[in-house]
C-alpha cells in the first residue's frame, strides 16, 4: 500500500519571476519535476528518487496552485508517494536562484515531517523528524 507524503510548497519573489517560473515549469495542468530537472530517456525510478527525490511527477489532479499577490507568491499542495520531492527543491533552488523556496512536507502514516528551504541557490532551512509528535504547529 502506498503511503503519500503530503506537501506544501511555497515559492516567493517577484511576481515576474514567479510567473516565469510557473510557465516554464508547467505539465499538463499544473506543475511539473521533469520540466525543471529533465528526465534521461528511459529514467528509472531510481533516477527520479536521486533527482527529485520522490518516484513520480506530481499528480496534477491532486493539486493546487493559490496566488497571494500581496505578499509576492505563491502555494502549491500536491501529494507524492512515500517521500517528499527534496531533490527537485534542491536543483530547483539552484536553477532559480532569484525565487524562494520553502517545503513543508508530512507523512502521518510513516510519521515524519519536515522542512525544507533554498534562498538565493543556498540550503538555509532542513528540519527533518521522525516522528510528527515531535513539531507544534
Amino acid at each position: 500500500m502506498v503511503s503519500y507524503c503530503i506537501n506544501k510548497l511555497t515559492v516567493s519573489g517577484k511576481i515576474e519571476s514567479l510567473q516565469r517560473f510557473l510557465y516554464e515549469n508547467k505539465g499538463v495542468t499544473n506543475l511539473s519535476f521533469a520540466r525543471t530537472v529533465v528526465p534521461p530517456i528511459g529514467a528509472t525510478t531510481a533516477w527520479r528518487v536521486q533527482n527529485w527525490g520522490t518516484c513520480s511527477d506530481i499528480d496534477n489532479e491532486q493539486t493546487d496552485i493559490m496566488w497571494n499577490f500581496r505578499e509576492n507568491k505563491f502555494i502549491v499542495l500536491f501529494k507524492t508517494p512515500w517521500t517528499p520531492p527534496i531533490s527537485w527543491v534542491f536543483y530547483t533552488g539552484i536553477k532559480y536562484r532569484h525565487l524562494s523556496f520553502n517545503l513543508q512536507y508530512e507523512d502521518p502514516t510513516e510519521r515524519f515531517k519536515g522542512i525544507y528551504t533554498v534562498q538565493s541557490g543556498i540550503v538555509t532551512h532542513d528540519d527533518y523528524s521522525k516522528s510528527c509528535e515531535d513539531y507544534d504547529d
